[in-house]
Formats: C-alpha cells, structure tokens, sequence
C-alpha cells in the first residue's frame, strides 16, 4: 500500500488492463500519475474537475462524471459551484495523493475548468481548438502561428498543448476580470477574422458533419455549464488520453508556440 504526501493508497487491481492495445495496467497508470504529478499539479491546482473513467478499459463504457462521491476520503480537496438547477461539488487535483486516488478510481483523462476556484465565473484562460478535417498537420501549424501572431497584437501570449488526438490546443493565460460570455466573445472575434481570411480551410463550425473539409477553429469558453457549446474546460496538461488506444501517443501535453515554429512539428 503505497503512502502519498502522507496518506495511504490502496491501489485495487493493478494488473487490470486499461489499455489493451498495449497491455498497460491500472497500476502502470497510477505509477505514470504518481510520476508525473510534479509537471501536472501546477495546471490543474484549485481547477473544478472533470473525470473522464473507464473502469472496463478505454474499449470499455466511459464514464463522465463531475460530481466528487460520498465514499471520497476528506483530505480530497473540492469545490461547490452553482449549475442550472442545482449546485455540483467538483474535486480538485490538489496534490499528489488525490491525482493517485483517482488514477485507482479508474480516471484515465482529467478534464479542468479554464478558471480556478477563487474567481470561478471568470476564466483564466483562452483556448483556441484547432481541430483539423484530415491528417494536415501543417494547416494546423500555419494556423497555430497565426493565432499566436493575432494574440501579439493584444499584448498576450500564447503556448501551444497537443491535444492527445490530431490537433493543438492555442492557450493564452488572461487575467480572470471577465465573464466566460464576454471572454468567449473575444475569442470568438479572432477565431471569426482567421476563418475569414481562409475560408477555404478554416471555419469555426464546431459540428464535423458540417464542416467538409475545413479545419475547426473553436472556442470553448463560452458559458461553462453549456450543452450546446463545447464546455468549458480542458483536458489537463500530462492526462493520458482514450484516443486509439495507443500508450504511446495519446498525452496532452504543453509546448511553447515558439518550439513549434523552430522545430516545424514540435
């Protein structure tokens, strides 16, 4: 029974395989969170959670749940927000032990709020989704560095997240003074002005059936209990993703816009 930041962890079948593709265990991926929680922690401390779980493997149902149980030990942090009908109470990913608790609940993906629990109405974050049609990673390069060159002109800076699939995640730390309406309409104002310069490759149609063959521009940021909207929030830095299945692929991680430029893929 490992002992994390104090606390003992009784890891449940960890020769369960969660990735079958690759043969990768539960208690392989408790071990990759309990590992990698020095990079994670600082992306998603104080950030409403998520889960994304499949406690039959990624080929298996997958559960998305927001609500923290009952059965959670209290030294697991949490939130209660407000939601149309009612209030939510969130967990938070605020230290090694709770990210390896619930890598045992069977959480593969975590997926955190773009703002954090101080100011919880009030992103603090942009992201732009480039979601391409086809296998053109190029277009979506092209397009990262023209989102980064139009955020220039605002005085912001952007980064680059690979998303665990084919696309990037362009993100841009903002300060947390507005709405999530008021910042996805900034948002939505540029990603509107790259669509229309490209029309023939971009568009900010968020449904794949029509889109044809453009690349998707979205904006998630819009309100963050919407169902209509992609929601707002993100898959955390250094989560490991369903994707294909494949281990070795599917993380989402952060890089810098710049790497990008310089090193062509990244």
């Amino acid at each position: 029974m490992p002992v994390v930041d104090g606390h003992s962890i009784t890891v449940t079948h960890p020769d369960k395989i969660l990735f079958p593709d690759d043969g990768i265990t539960k208690g392989e991926l408790v071990d990759y969170y309990q590992r990698i929680a020095g990079r994670m922690l600082p992306q998603v401390r104080d950030r409403p959670l998520h889960m994304n779980r499949f406690p039959d493997g990624i080929h298996g149902i997958a559960i998305q749940q927001k609500r923290i149980p009952d059965s959670f030990p209290q030294w697991i942090q949490r939130v209660t927000v407000g939601k149309q009908g009612g209030t939510v109470t969130h967990a938070l990913i605020n230290d090694t032990a709770t990210l390896v608790y619930l890598a045992n609940y069977n959480m593969v993906t975590a997926h955190v709020w773009l703002s954090r629990t101080e100011a919880v109405d009030h992103p603090d974050l942009l992201i732009f989704d480039l979601d391409p049609a086809d296998e053109d990673f190029g277009l979506v390069r092209r397009t990262a560095l023209k989102v980064k060159a139009m955020l220039a002109d605002y005085q912001l800076v952007a980064f680059v997240k690979t998303t665990g699939s084919r696309g990037l995640h362009v993100v841009v730390p903002i300060e947390p003074s507005e709405t999530f309406e008021e910042s996805h309409l900034f948002a939505d104002f540029l990603a509107q002005r790259l669509a229309t310069d490209d029309p023939d490759h971009l568009t900010t149609e968020f449904i794949k059936e029509q889109r044809f063959s453009s690349m998707s521009i979205a904006t998630p940021t819009r309100k963050r209990w919407s169902r209509r909207m992609p929601s707002a929030r993100r898959r955390a830095p250094r989560s490991r993703c369903r994707s294909t299945g494949r281990w070795s692929s599917p993380l989402s991680s952060a890089r810098t816009a710049s790497r990008y430029e310089v090193c062509r893929i990244g």
